[in-house]
């Protein structure tokens, strides 16, 4: 097309008026540089269609020999250079632009594994630090509060009572003959009602209550506000 354009006046010579030819001339040269915006992302598309049209331009303003189309023979080359030079300014632009938006798609992307990897992480150290508290303040057989966590629910209780003179309830339960069901069925068994009182007790009390294993068949229950 560009070629196109730029051998219409040796076509069109002697068929249209000077007028005329000069205003294709004319129309020639703003379409190339509108043309060449549309090719910004393909800058040797650029350079091959600057040279397709300004080249015969410029020889045909050449070749009619005066001195003012002389000048605007010299004055074409100049706009296609001008031309090619400030595309190839703007292509490299453009290029750096959508390298750098690659580079922070990347960037995003890898941030974004990073975040969830991490969410990962915090979860498993999250989970694994539920499971480090319930192994030192919950007893592993019956899944009541243990010794440790009871002395440390009482300590902050017995600062309440002093401070504010709160009422606390202190629940001493004891198995009777709990070593009899043992000598008779076995430690498992054994095992298995100290499960079954926990759970009996433990559905018995308050939600602020706390209930612990205070020793093989011993359990306290601590009562605030009671």
């Amino acid at each position: 097309t560009g070629l196109a354009w730029g051998v219409m006046p040796f076509a069109l010579s002697g068929l249209v008026g000077t007028l005329q030819l000069y205003a294709l001339l004319y129309t020639s040269v703003v379409y190339l540089g509108m043309l060449s915006v549309s090719f910004l992302s393909a800058l040797p598309a650029t350079v091959v269609m600057t040279a397709a049209t300004a080249l015969p331009l410029a020889a045909f303003l050449a070749l009619l020999g005066t001195p003012e189309t002389s000048m605007l023979a010299a004055g074409t080359v100049v706009f296609a250079l001008a031309n090619v030079a400030r595309v190839g300014t703007s292509h490299r632009t453009l290029i750096h632009a959508l390298e750098a938006e690659a580079r922070n798609a990347e960037l995003v992307d890898e941030l974004r594994d990073m975040k969830r990897a991490l969410e990962r992480e915090n979860a498993v150290l999250d989970h694994s630090l539920r499971d480090a508290r319930d192994v030192a303040t919950r007893d592993a057989l019956t899944g009541t509060a243990n010794r440790h966590h009871l002395r440390q629910v009482a300590e902050k209780l017995e600062t309440q009572v002093r401070a504010r003179g709160e009422r606390v309830a202190l629940c001493m339960i004891d198995a009777d003959d709990f070593k009899a069901v043992n000598d008779a069925y076995g430690h498992a068994v054994g095992d298995q009602v100290l499960v079954g009182i926990a759970a009996r007790l433990r559905a018995r009390i308050g939600a602020s209550d706390v209930l612990a294993r205070f020793g093989g068949e011993e359990f306290v229950i601590l009562l605030p506000e009671t």
